[in-house]
């Protein structure tokens, strides 16, 4: 099943390319073991990356969704060619579905691994294209955004004051703590958790102390560790 899914990711047909990465990106969302069969096969995570670039919205957010997933289980995705470049690029697509896959894998790709955060936060456009996508109107696309940032910022001191220094970006992370989402609030705080290991301005924030106060009292466990 797997072998054959994977041989249609390279059809000439573009219902055949999103279909098949379709039923790979749900069955990646199974667990460890399934996400791993798919990221071992030969030439998946390649062709899967080779369809970031396709001109069908589907496509995109199909691929896009399937490395978001397999991302969990392997971090050489990160060092296929032309995948990290794509996946920014998609930041800045007119589907909000695209740029929720795209922002999200980048977050799957920046937890807990340095060199994965170093390669995303050096992408040209990478920090900007996120920042601008927490005013989304979208609560998936803030949370995939908050969280690539957050994880982003998990990285080294440069990193973190690279993202920091970002126009907007405080202001908007703090707009996003009164969010009726929590894991929108959860990714917001946590990023701002980490960004203040280089910044004490964000405690200047208008309004960024109360509703951190507010969190702490939190149902989610979550929230309240962050704020």
């Amino acid at each position: 099943c797997i072998t054959a899914l994977v041989k249609l990711l390279g059809s000439a047909s573009v219902g055949v390319q999103r279909s098949a990465a379709g039923a790979l990106c749900n069955l990646a969302g199974g667990n460890a073991a399934s996400k791993a069969v798919i990221a071992a096969e030969p030439g998946c995570l390649t062709a899967l990356v080779k369809l970031l670039d396709s001109a069908s919205v589907g496509v995109q957010e199909a691929a896009a969704g399937a490395l978001r997933r397999l991302a969990a289980v392997t971090a050489v995705i990160a060092a296929e060619p032309g995948c990290l470049t794509a996946l920014v690029k998609l930041l800045g697509s007119a589907s909000v579905g695209v740029q929720e896959a795209a922002a999200g894998a980048l977050c799957s790709l920046a937890a807990g691994n340095s060199a994965n955060q170093a390669a995303i936060a050096a992408e040209s456009g990478c920090i900007t294209a996120l920042v601008k996508l927490l005013g989304s109107a979208s609560v998936g696309v803030q949370r995939s955004a908050a969280g690539a940032l957050c994880n982003l910022a998990g990285g080294n001191a440069a990193s973190k004051a690279v993202i920091a220094a970002e126009p907007g970006c405080l202001t908007a992370l703090v707009k996003l703590l009164d969010s009726a989402s929590v894991g929108v609030q959860e990714a917001a705080a946590g990023a701002l958790r980490r960004l203040a290991a280089v910044t004490a301005v964000i405690a200047a924030e208008p309004g960024c102390l109360t509703a951190l106060v507010k969190l702490l009292g939190s149902a989610s466990v979550g929230v309240q560790e962050a704020a």
